[in-house]
């Protein structure tokens, strides 16, 4: 299985290292970012940053926290 790493950056290239997990392919990897940024607290701290979804040196997709509904923290 590959294993996906998850960063977040903003515009001005700070980026924070969530981690890794292992998933089946990269549809299921966005998904999981997807409900990693939903479930997030605090998440107006993050307006302007994306969730960078890598497998190894490759792009395996990327989310912008705009696009993700929120939950109610």
């Amino acid at each position: 299985m590959p294993n996906y790493c998850y960063v977040l950056h903003d515009r001005a290239i700070q980026t924070e290292t969530l981690g890794t997990i292992e998933l089946s392919d990269d549809a299921e990897a966005v998904a999981f970012g997807e409900r990693v940024m939903r479930e997030m607290k605090r998440p107006a701290s993050y307006t302007g940053w994306a969730m960078k979804i890598m497998e190894g040196e490759r792009s395996a997709g990327e989310v912008l926290f705009e696009t993700v509904g929120t939950g109610p923290f």
